[in-house]
């Protein structure tokens, strides 16, 4: 079973020792809940779920991701944004992951730039705002699909670009710098190449650590640090 899943889950397990079985489960929650959430099969074969063994009850222990970006990487993303004439915003899931939404809004203030949402992250930005465009792609709107096509910097915060976002990757944003912004390193790359990326949107929010200026760097350092604090090392 575990074999057949692959494709379509985040990780798999075959249990074939009743010793191994709690060890086991509090492997996969941990798996499925942290970085970005996923399914986790756990296969047990049916000699071990006739078995009985004593349980010891334990807290699952945090698995803590290193910091993938350090200050260089802000100052990096900050230049391309204060360069950029017509920026873009795509916000995707990850935001609903991390409930991000006020720091998102608020980065968009400071940005004063048009949004646009994928499929699954409906919700993450209030679309009565004047400065949301709609979703983009096969299913979104006219605006939001010719916003990305003349603006000169595309920031993709946790979104995976999927084919029903940007079609043809070769034409996709084809005038446009990318930043960007995902917890899952995997996706990086996948479907576009990119000018800077910045690995983790996570952690605690840029309330948290005042600015003096309170301006741009503040609120890209704040979005990079937004969306969870956790990752399996061994995925």
């Amino acid at each position: 079973m575990t074999g057949v899943t692959m494709p379509i889950t985040k990780h798999g397990f075959i249990v074939k020792d009743i010793k191994q079985l709690a060890p086991t489960i509090r492997r996969a929650f941990q798996i499925a809940s942290s970085g970005r959430k996923g399914p986790v099969v756990v296969d047990i074969t049916k000699d071990v779920t006739q078995l009985k063994c004593e349980f010891t009850k334990k807290k699952p222990e945090p698995l803590l991701r290193p910091q993938k970006y350090d200050e260089q990487d802000i100052e990096q993303a900050v230049a391309l944004i204060q360069k950029s004439k017509k920026p873009f915003l795509l916000v995707g899931g990850g935001a609903i992951s991390a409930d991000a939404g006020e720091e998102l809004a608020a980065f968009l203030t400071k940005m004063d730039a048009p949004v646009s949402e994928t499929l699954m992250g409906i919700g993450a930005f209030d679309e009565d705002n004047p400065y949301f465009t709609g979703m983009i792609g096969m299913h979104g709107t006219k605006a939001s699909n010719l916003a990305v096509s003349e603006c000169d910097l595309l920031i993709a915060l946790g979104a995976r670009f999927s084919d029903r976002v940007i079609g043809n990757p070769k034409t996709f944003a084809s005038k446009a710098k990318k930043l960007h912004i995902d917890i899952d390193p995997a996706e990086i790359n996948k479907h576009q190449s990119r000018r800077f990326d910045c690995r983790r949107f996570e952690g605690d929010s840029y309330r948290s650590e005042p600015s003096a200026s309170g301006t741009i760097p503040s609120a890209v350092d704040g979005a990079c640090r937004r969306v969870e604090t956790q990752i399996p090392h061994a995925i």
